[in-house]
């Protein structure tokens, strides 16, 4: 794959994805207000509440959602990603395989907290209780730490490519990218900062550093897809000689 192909594949996975998860995101609070609105008339009428029922409906939307992000990920953003670290950059392969180990680090801390339930809530395991929450805090420190080099490659692969391609729009979203970042840093450290010893922190300043934050990333996000368009379109002098 070369280098305009790879950036019409990313560009279309950046869209369908971005579609994806505005439709699916809204089927799902959808079904789940029917759910919620079913189990209140439920009880206002005096009948029984089908708690598990609700739960397994609720993971059923859950593992239908996930699975359609994961079919768009792998079907474009890890193609065209690989095919950048192909062609010599090499941050891109983190951007690649990076998502996938972290999921495969999360299905891990499901897996330990599903083993060692029964051990600890029906026989009072405590040592097995330990020793599941040491090991879902290892495994949540690593994925904390693949997370963030993924953020760091990203970053990395935008600047990388604004130097290769000369499009401003790359650099555009390397700096909303970067933005949105700083309020999220600014807003774990304001919850670490006042946060009380039996409370938390004021909500205000943190819910407007988070929204602040989650703004700038999508502009970010829709950014990125249209340099991505214009990559496709765009006629390379040389391949990478100097990537990210």
């Amino acid at each position: 794959m070369e280098f305009r192909e790879a950036m019409g594949v990313l560009f279309r996975g950046y869209l369908y994805m971005l579609i994806y998860v505005i439709g699916a995101g809204l089927a799902m609070v959808a079904v789940l207000y029917a759910m919620v609105m079913s189990a209140v008339w439920s009880a206002l009428h005096g009948r029984g509440f089908d708690f598990w029922g609700f739960l397994a409906a609720f993971i059923a939307v859950v593992v239908l959602f996930t699975v359609g992000v994961l079919v768009i990920f792998f079907r474009y953003h890890f193609r065209g990603f690989m095919a950048l670290y192909r062609l010599g950059f090499k941050v891109a392969w983190l951007l690649a395989w990076g998502p996938v180990i972290t999921l495969i680090l999360m299905a891990a801390i499901i897996g330990v907290v599903v083993v060692s339930a029964p051990a600890v809530l029906f026989r009072g395991d405590i040592l097995g209780a330990l020793a599941a929450g040491v090991a879902v805090m290892a495994l949540l420190a690593a994925a904390f730490a693949v997370g963030f080099a993924v953020l760091v490659a990203r970053l990395a692969l935008l600047r990388g490519l604004y130097r290769y391609t000369g499009i401003n729009l790359f650099n555009i979203a390397f700096v909303l990218a970067l933005v949105g970042l700083v309020f999220y840093a600014a807003y774990y450290l304001y919850i670490l900062t006042y946060s009380r010893p039996y409370g938390f922190a004021a909500p205000g300043p943190a819910v407007g550093l988070a929204a602040l934050g989650g703004i700038v990333s999508i502009a970010a996000y829709i950014v990125e897809m249209i340099a991505y368009k214009e990559g496709s379109e765009w006629t390379p002098k040389a391949q990478p000689t100097a990537p990210a």
